[in-house]
């Protein structure tokens, strides 16, 4: 879930900064900026991120042997291939793939054409463009994080699917 909502937070500094580099150092500006940020957290990605807990460089021994630890009592040692047949005639797998295509429509959709609708019939200035055109991924990212407490919730006191 916070894969998905980071991109949400992602377009909602973005776009606002990038209207007001435009509007103020021009478009190719706003292209430097957003090539050099993806640099810095591609680089800190890189330096930070590990694929497992044996495989990462800045902890410490101590810290690697509790998280393996703790890990072994939740982990298969075995893995098994997912279940593909079943996943194929299960309902709400055809529920998820509507739900995530009609999303990324709708996301795609708002990237390509809210900023210009703001800009061009509004008659926003770009650094109000910007802004405006992130409002509706705030929205995202503030729901998904209300609605993620609610479903904890509520799972929590045995309500809902199992």
């Amino acid at each position: 879930m916070s894969s998905l909502l980071g991109s949400k937070l992602g377009i909602a500094v973005t776009w606002p900064l990038m209207g007001y580099i435009t509007d103020v150092f021009g478009w190719r500006c706003a292209f430097y900026v957003t090539a050099g940020m993806s640099f810095v957290v591609s680089f800190l990605w890189l330096n930070i991120v590990a694929d497992s807990p044996e495989k990462h460089p800045q902890i410490s021994r101590a810290e690697r042997d509790y998280i393996v630890d703790s890990l072994e009592l939740v982990l298969a040692k075995k893995q098994e291939p997912p279940p593909i047949m079943k996943m194929f005639k299960s309902l709400p797998f055809y529920a998820l793939i509507f739900l995530h295509f009609s999303d990324v429509w709708g996301v795609f959709f708002l990237l390509t054409s809210a900023p210009m609708f703001i800009s061009h019939v509004l008659k926003f200035d770009l650094k109000n463009a910007g802004l405006m055109s992130a409002l509706p991924y705030i929205a995202r990212l503030v729901s998904g994080f209300a609605f993620g407490a609610v479903g904890d919730y509520l799972t929590s006191r045995g309500i809902g699917p199992t």
